[in-house]
């Protein structure tokens, strides 16, 4: 019978080993409960806490994906902005240019003009000697 037990001691694994007097009393059932019941509360606490994590990343996603949007959205503003400034420059130096040709046509302009009267009034004197 001692053999038996001492066999079946070392076949134990190392959580389950209890007296021979533990095993005899009963104790041991309380014990290995008590063992899982703690391992069932850490299980329980891991997978509370992996699914909190999981809601907290999940709202970060959230947060981070509402974000993006939202600069998306001021970029593409601000895209657009910068091509509609553009076209009103690339307008606005066209207008310069014609601009400053009609000024040079009407300095010419202004130039035969002011000598059109010499040549008015060259003319009616020769007209008027004659």
């Amino acid at each position: 019978v001692r053999e038996l037990e001492t066999q079946l001691g070392h076949m134990r694994s190392p959580v389950s080993e209890l007296s021979l007097e533990e095993e005899m009393l009963g104790i041991s059932v309380p014990r290995r409960l008590a063992a899982q019941d703690k391992n069932l509360f850490r299980i329980r606490n891991l997978e509370k806490e992996k699914k909190e994590t999981l809601e907290r990343l999940t709202g970060e996603h959230e947060a981070l994906k509402k974000e993006h949007e939202d600069l998306k959205t001021k970029f593409d503003g601000s895209k657009a902005r910068n091509k509609f400034l553009s076209n009103d420059l690339k307008t606005l130096k066209m207008q310069m240019v014609t601009l400053l040709d009609k000024g040079k046509h009407d300095d010419e302009l202004i130039d035969a003009l002011l000598v059109t009267p010499d040549l008015s009034s060259a003319s009616l004197l020769s007209l008027s000697a004659v």
